[in-house]
């Protein structure tokens, strides 16, 4: 799987992080976006295809109101140009706070290459927002 990003605060906020979550003292490496609020995370799965019915995200050890994540899509797209969405968040409180996991479904969906997290607003503190982890569930199809 390839992941990226158009805001990555520095190598070690990777967004690859995400998807293989390593243990640093108390708390879990993470995606960092670079001061941008409104930034996306692509995962390419390339040769496969995904189907999701259901994702997970667990929040950084921030405090309440710092940084976490506040409103969302989850798109995907065949080409990378075309996106289908295919879950929303808006104002969504849930994983404002430390270390909080949480999972989501999505409406129905077909195969598709790409998988997009999108942030569409504000964090709760208006600056850069990060989280630890996201898990993604469903069907894979090989080639």
């Amino acid at each position: 799987i390839k992941v990226t990003s158009d805001s990555i605060l520095d190598s070690m906020y990777h967004p690859k992080t995400l998807l293989n979550s390593i243990r640093i003292g108390n708390d879990y490496s993470s995606y960092q976006s670079n001061g941008n609020s409104l930034a996306w995370i692509c995962f390419d799965f390339k040769k496969y295809l995904i189907k999701l019915t259901n994702y997970s995200i667990r929040s950084c050890h921030w405090s309440k109101n710092i940084g976490h994540i506040k409103s969302w899509v989850i798109e995907i797209s065949n080409d990378y140009k075309n996106w289908k969405e295919i879950d929303k968040h808006d104002n969504c409180s849930d994983l404002n706070g430390p270390k909080v996991i949480k999972t989501y479904k999505v409406k129905p969906n077909e195969f598709s290459q790409y998988v997009r997290f999108r942030h569409t607003c504000e964090t709760w503190d208006g600056g850069t927002f990060g989280f630890n982890a996201i898990e993604f569930y469903g069907s894979l199809k090989m080639p």
